[in-house]
């Protein structure tokens, strides 16, 4: 795969937490700009901490990682935050602030956009809709499950359209239905260009999907390919 059409790509990657041991070991892999991926792997395997690399909160500590045509392995400190903005995010813990509702909280990449208020009360109203939490708009984070926290979170990383999107476990808090709705949703974003990363354990869940996936155990590259022998459309690991 070329530079031109590999919007992520990582050239013998290893990663470790101070004087610990690699907890990422030789990672080489390109994912085309417009693919969806399933990151599989039993809990431990490395799969945060691989997104960790590439949403930039963490540098690897040998080998290259390149984001949009550019290594990033180095970035300087004030070069991230206009590329984490290229980036959605869902994490395992939320991240939502505390003091914000539902509906401003998913809002905020739209408010740093500068969407104009109507835009951005219109688009926010309809995606928590679309999620079921049409009666939670105004609810804070203290209110709402945990299932309910992530679909918030998932929402916030759609809404601005990233060209980028991880998310880490996404479905672990919500049943198969709201499960299945998420991913969907991801794949109506990755329609319009994103190219999106989703990591999980639950094999048997993105066996229901035809996109390419690449698996970790013990920190190492395993395996790439679909899950289900289903050829992906339009992505190559």
């Amino acid at each position: 795969m070329t530079a031109e059409t590999g919007l992520v790509q990582l050239e013998n990657v290893g990663l470790r937490y101070g004087s610990g041991p690699e907890v990422l070991r030789d990672i080489s892999l390109s994912l085309a700009t417009g693919s969806f991926h399933f990151l599989t792997g039993p809990s431990g395997a490395g799969k945060t901490s691989l997104l960790r690399l590439l949403y930039l909160a963490m540098r690897p500590t040998r080998g290259t990682v390149r984001l949009f045509d550019r290594d990033v392995s180095r970035l300087v400190r004030k070069r991230r935050p206009a590329l984490r903005r290229r980036i959605g995010v869902v994490s395992q813990e939320f991240g939502l602030i505390s003091h914000l509702t539902a509906a401003e909280n998913v809002a905020l990449p739209l408010r740093i956009a500068r969407a104009s208020a109507g835009e951005i009360r219109e688009h926010v109203t309809e995606l928590l809709r679309w999620v079921g939490l049409g009666r939670e708009l105004d609810e804070l984070p203290a209110a709402l499950s945990d299932g309910q926290k992530q679909r918030v979170a998932v929402a916030r990383a759609v809404i601005a359209r990233p060209d980028l999107l991880l998310a880490d476990e996404p479905t672990g808090n919500v049943d198969e239905t709201v499960a299945m709705r998420l991913i969907h949703l991801m794949e109506e974003l990755n329609k319009v260009g994103t190219t999106v990363v989703v990591a999980t354990h639950d094999e048997s869940l993105a066996s229901r999907f035809a996109h390419a996936a690449f698996a970790l155990d013990g920190g190492e590259l395993v395996r790439t390919g679909p899950v289900n022998g289903m050829p992906a459309e339009r992505a190559e690991a």
